[in-house]
């Protein structure tokens, strides 16, 4: 290890002088220092190494990268990466500095869990050149991830990185190499070097990248894959080990070598595979039959038929077992964590539970879908005080949507708090509310248009610690344009969200709300035809409920137009007065009868559709923390 770095070329990094994530959205200076210069900087301020077009900080606004940045957690831990003090024979052979983090040895508690302390650390390597496009950082931040599988398995290349708290090593060597993606497709990699080096090989070897390679490793795993490894599920586990290990011997990984790595993934206490694990995958490779081996896809959003683990569009014997024993166990859970909404009650099915999946509440603008909103919020919030919700709103403010649920939580009028009315007793108890019960349950993430972010916040809530257990959306419509399909119209974009919301509810308990805009001059009696923009959307929804609310008696009625699961059937109706004074639904638990139409309403069934499965990956960095909530904006815009 050499502790001076001598002068090299300049590097070029994007600065924030702000303190937190809400402050980071936007560069506050690029700067080109040389390389002696910058573990001062790393350790004086938030950065990139990434600069971005109007230096506004987006994937889709990436215009360069000079540099890598590694993160590398549990280092030092049996099973994690190496300890800080290993790090300079790992990365032997590269120019880099290692520097930790402000986690580095700190317990970090979690809702669940305090996880222990360990070596938290940086490593900021150079690159051979410059990178001017997204396709060539990400190959190249996936060949540094094959390379060293314990880091981050993190490809954004609109991340930031909070300042270090000191320099451990500086490494002198060569910078990483570049990659662009049809490169990092091509590659294979050999198995010539002991699985902790990790150095560069002898110049003069085979292929256009001095690789580190592990003995019986053959090409990259797919990214699904990897998540299982880094990420592996709550539910299902045994379904995914399947479809991991025909991954792996698809890829040409030898057996004894993936078990070694795939142990890795284990959720019991030793962290070891069982004897069941190891007979499944014995199995998997003395007889099941794969694909020819391929690159990993890199698509940044997946529009595909879902196939089973084993590639064939056909499943096996095997995958039809694991699939059904997966859903018995997502049932079952689902029935052991529910989730009711005591103001949709029926006098005969009580309280409405909601059930795995996606929950549709239609209604015409104005006609009550805020309140409903802040009403289940708050129904969440008080009835299961462990329980987490996520909002996802493009209309309303971040401030909006804590005042409403605060008020339906207390039984204050959002009204009178709106207009400035209240006491001064009454708006503290508001914002103690916020801050003592409802900033840990809720989290809000405005300024979702498009599908790509909403689905990606979707994956952040289930890859969340703890996940959340309620998704709410306001309101679908939205939702208007997609990033990768730039043709695309807004009635594709909604079509597509609801395929993806359907295969979303095959695979998680997390619950999901959609509020949706029905038309406001339809002539149509079917519930579905109504819906703006989409009159499939219902196809993919598990209940559809609509909100009629009558504004001379101040009663509500929710008549369901479907429901595939529970006691509640096409047809129920339940109502509900809403008292504007507690900004609360009082449920009518007589069971007196509500008139069957309203508006045009009509309880026709709904017919159901073969739907198409999609999935996509994202990082839990886009969960809002309790202390840095997303600054509010200007006014207040109905929900």
């Amino acid at each position: 290890m050499a502790m001076g770095i001598p002068k090299t070329n300049s590097i070029r990094l994007s600065v924030f002088h702000g303190t937190m994530p809400t402050q980071m959205s936007f560069v506050n200076e690029d700067v080109e220092v040389i390389w002696e210069d910058v573990p001062q900087l790393v350790t004086r301020t938030a950065y990139s190494p990434s600069l971005f077009k109007e230096r506004h900080r987006l994937n889709k606004n990436f215009l360069s990268a000079d540099a890598l940045v590694l993160d590398v957690d549990n280092g030092g831990l049996s099973n994690g990466g190496p300890s800080i003090e290993q790090a300079p024979e790992i990365f032997k052979g590269f120019r880099a500095i290692i520097a930790p983090t402000k986690n580095h040895q700190k317990e970090k508690r979690t809702k669940t869990e305090i996880k222990p302390a360990c070596n938290r650390y940086r490593v900021i390597i150079p690159l051979s050149r410059s990178i001017d496009k997204s396709e060539d950082f990400r190959a190249t931040r996936q060949r540094a991830f094959e390379r060293w599988p314990f880091i981050d398995d993190c490809r954004d290349e609109a991340r930031y990185y909070a300042p270090s708290r000191s320099i451990a090593h500086l490494l002198e060597g060569e910078p990483f190499p570049v990659f662009n993606a049809e490169e990092a497709q091509t590659v294979k990699r050999s198995s010539s070097e002991s699985p902790t080096s990790g150095r560069p090989q002898d110049k003069g070897e085979s292929g256009p990248f001095p690789e580190s390679v592990i003995p019986g490793r053959g090409l990259p795993l797919f990214r699904e894959t990897n998540q299982f490894i880094s990420n592996p599920p709550r539910t299902g586990w045994r379904h995914a080990l399947v479809k991991a290990t025909l991954n792996a011997k698809q890829q040409e990984w030898n057996k004894d070598e993936w078990k070694r790595y795939v142990a890795l993934a284990a959720t019991n206490p030793e962290q070891e595979l069982d004897l069941e694990d190891h007979a499944t995958i014995d199995d998997i490779y003395a007889k099941r039959e794969t694909h020819p081996p391929r690159p990993p896809q890199n698509s940044s959003y997946p529009n595909t038929l879902g196939a089973p683990p084993s590639g064939s569009l056909i499943p096996s014997d095997e995958e039809t077992l694991a699939e059904i024993e997966n859903d018995k166990h997502l049932s079952q859970m689902a029935r052991d964590n529910p989730i009711e909404l005591s103001f949709l009650h029926h006098a005969k099915y009580g309280a409405f539970n909601l059930p795995m999946g996606a929950t549709l509440f239609g209604a015409r603008s104005g006609r009550g879908k805020s309140a409903t909103a802040a009403n289940a919020l708050a129904d969440v919030a008080r009835k299961y005080p462990q329980k987490s919700s996520l909002v996802l709103t493009n209309e309303e403010t971040t401030e909006g949507v804590f005042n409403r649920a605060a008020c339906a939580y207390l039984g204050k009028s959002f009204s009178m708090l709106q207009a400035g009315k209240l006491s001064k007793e009454d708006v503290e108890e508001v914002k103690s509310c916020i801050r003592d019960a409802l900033l840990k349950r809720i989290k809000v993430r405005q300024r979702i248009a498009t599908i790509e972010d909403a689905v990606a916040v979707f994956e952040a809530a289930v890859n969340h610690n703890p996940p959340f257990d309620l998704i709410i959306v306001d309101y679908l419509q939205n939702i208007r344009k997609s990033t990768v399909h730039t043709d695309w119209a807004r009635w594709d974009v909604i079509k597509e969200f609801g395929d993806y919301l359907a295969e979303f509810g095959t695979r998680v308990i997390t619950r999901v709300l959609i509020f949706a805009q029905l038309k406001r001059n339809s002539d149509s009696e079917d519930f579905q035809d109504r819906i703006q923009y989409d009159s499939t959307f219902l196809q993919h929804m598990k209940v559809g409920i609509e909100i009629i609310p009558n504004f001379d008696t101040f009663q509500t009625k929710f008549v369901i137009h479907k429901h595939r699961d529970g006691i509640w059937h096409v047809g129920a109706k339940a109502g509900a007065h809403f008292d504007e004074s507690t900004f609360r639904y009082i449920p009518i638990k007589s069971g007196a009868e509500i008139p069957a139409k309203s508006d045009g309403v009509a309880s026709n069934q709904v017919n159901q559709y073969t739907l198409e499965r999609v999935g996509v990956q994202a990082m839990d960095s886009l969960m809002p923390t309790d202390q840095h909530s997303e600054t509010p904006q200007s006014g207040d815009v109905p929900f």
